[in-house]
C-alpha cells in the first residue's frame, strides 16, 4: 500500500511461534540501513507487523517461499537463503576457492552469487584486496544477522519436519528427469512394497540442484547416474550410497533420419554442463574415429532429445531404459558407424544423519533389491 511517498509492506505472522519469529528476523535482515523504519509487533496471533519507508519508488515484500525481494528503478532483485550461506562460507574461510568448493559450486558462479547479495544489500560486503578476504563494515554488520537468520530458518525447517500426517510419511527423492521418467516408476513399487504408509514425491532437476537439495535437507534421497570416466559431485560430500541398477547410453536414430548432402551427421546433444552431456562429450572426444557430427539441437533433457530423434532430426545418445519400447517397436534403431556406448551405474544416496523410520525402511528395501539383482546377474 502507498500513501504519498510512503510505501508499506504488511507481513502476517504470529510472533509467538518459531516460524513467526523467523519471518520477522528475515524482514529485519532485509531492511537496508538507509530506510527510516518503524517496526511494531503484536503478540496476538495473525496480527500484522507493519513497516514504513520514506524511500520513494521502493516496495518491500517478504514472500512465504522464504525469498525476499524489493523493486528499485523498476527492476526486481531476489535474495535467497543460499546467498546468505555463501556469505557465511567465505566469511568463515577467508578464501573464495575453499568457500566455493564447500558450497559445491564453481568459483565464477560463487563470485556472481556474492555480487548479487552485495547488489541486494546495496553495499560491498567483502574486501577483496586483502588476503585472506576480510569483511567490510557492512559485512561485519550483516554477519551476525545472517548467522541468526540461517540458524533460525534451519531450526524452523527441522521443526516442521517433525510433524507427521495421519496418512503416513512423505519421502522426497531428487533425481534427473530421465531417471524420473524411465527408471523410478519401475523401481519404486519394488522398494516401497507393503509400506502403504510411505508416499513418494519426485523432485526432477539437474544433478547440481539435486545434490544441493540433499545437502540442504530438502529431500531424503538422491538417485543419479555414475560413470567411472566423469567426476561425480555427489562423492565429495560423503553421502552414503548404494548401486541399485545399471544403464547404457547408446547412439540411436529414427529409421527415416535425415542425411546431410555434405556428409555430416546431424547430432542431437545434451547441454555441455549436464552430466549426460559430459558423458557424451567424453565418448566422442576419446574415440579414435571421426564421426563428422554437426550439432543441430541441444537440450539438458533426454526426453527432448528422444522426441527430436523420433522425428528423424538426427543421432542422439539416449538411456536404453528410456527408449526400450522405441527400440522394440523399431521407431528408433542403432546408429551404427562404430558409435560408442557408455556404461553407467544408477546410485541411490542419502545424507549421513539420524534417519526417520521410513527412510531406513526404504533404504533397507533398496539394499535387498540391489543385492538380489546383483545375484541374478552373476
Amino acid at each position: 500500500m502507498c500513501n504519498g511517498n510512503t510505501y508499506r509492506a504488511i507481513i502476517i505472522g504470529d510472533t509467538r511461534s518459531l516460524a513467526g519469529r523467523v519471518i520477522l528476523a528475515m524482514f529485519c535482515a532485509a531492511t537496508p540501513s538507509r530506510w527510516r523504519a518503524k517496526m511494531t509487533t503484536n503478540s496476538s496471533p495473525c496480527k500484522p507487523v507493519r513497516f514504513a519507508s520514506s524511500d520513494k519508488g521502493m516496495v518491500f515484500e517478504l514472500q512465504l517461499r522464504l525469498r525476499i525481494a524489493y523493486s528499485h528503478s523498476g527492476q526486481w532483485q531476489h535474495m535467497e537463503i543460499k546467498l546468505l550461506e555463501d556469505f557465511l562460507a567465505v566469511a568463515s574461510s577467508g578464501n573464495f576457492s575453499r568457500a566455493a568448493e564447500a558450497r559445491n559450486v564453481t568459483q565464477p558462479a560463487f563470485s556472481r552469487r556474492l555480487k548479487a547479495l552485495e547488489a541486494w544489500i546495496g553495499s560491498p560486503l567483502l574486501d577483496r584486496s586483502s588476503y585472506p578476504i576480510t569483511l567490510t563494515p557492512a559485512g561485519e554488520k550483516l554477519l551476525p544477522v545472517a548467522e541468526r537468520v540461517v540458524r533460525d530458518l534451519k531450526a524452523a525447517r527441522d521443526e516442521a519436519r517433525t510433524g507427521k500426517t495421519e496418512s503416513g510419511s512423505m519421502l522426497k527423492l531428487a533425481m534427473p528427469h530421465s531417471l524420473a521418467v524411465d527408471f523410478f516408476p519401475m523401481w519404486w513399487p519394488k522398494v516401497a512394497g507393503a509400506n502403504a504408509g510411505v508416499t513418494a514425491k519426485v523432485i526432477a532437476d539437474n544433478l547440481h540442484d539435486c545434490v544441493e537439495a540433499l545437502l540442504q535437507g530438502s529431500c531424503q534421497f538422491l538417485i543419479c547416474y555414475r560413470s567411472d570416466d566423469i567426476a561425480n559431485p555427489v562423492i565429495a560430500h560423503g553421502f552414503e550410497g548404494i548401486a541399485i541398477d545399471t544403464e547404457r547410453l547408446i547412439a540411436v536414430k529414427a529409421p527415416n533420419a535425415v542425411s546431410q548432402p555434405n556428409g555430416s551427421v546431424p547430432f542431437l546433444g545434451y547441454a555441455p554442463d549436464s552430466f549426460l552431456g559430459k558423458v557424451t562429450a567424453n565418448l566422442i572426444n576419446t574415440s579414435p574415429h571421426n564421426f563428422n557430427l554437426r550439432l543441430t539441437y541441444e537440450s539438458a533433457f533426454a526426453e527432448a532429445l528422444r522426441a527430436q530423434a523420433l522425428a528423424g532430426a538426427g543421432i542422439a545418445w539416449l538411456p536404453q531404459k528410456l527408449i526400450a519400447d522405441d527400440l522394440k517397436g523399431r521407431r528408433l534403431i542403432d546408429s551404427g558407424g562404430d558409435l560408442p556406448a557408455a556404461e553407467l551405474a544408477i546410485w541411490l544416496y542419502r545424507a549421513v544423519i539420524d534417519y526417520e523410520p521410513h527412510v531406513e525402511t526404504v533404504w533397507q528395501a533398496a539394499e535387498r533389491l540391489a543385492k538380489a539383482r546383483h545375484a541374478g546377474d552373476t
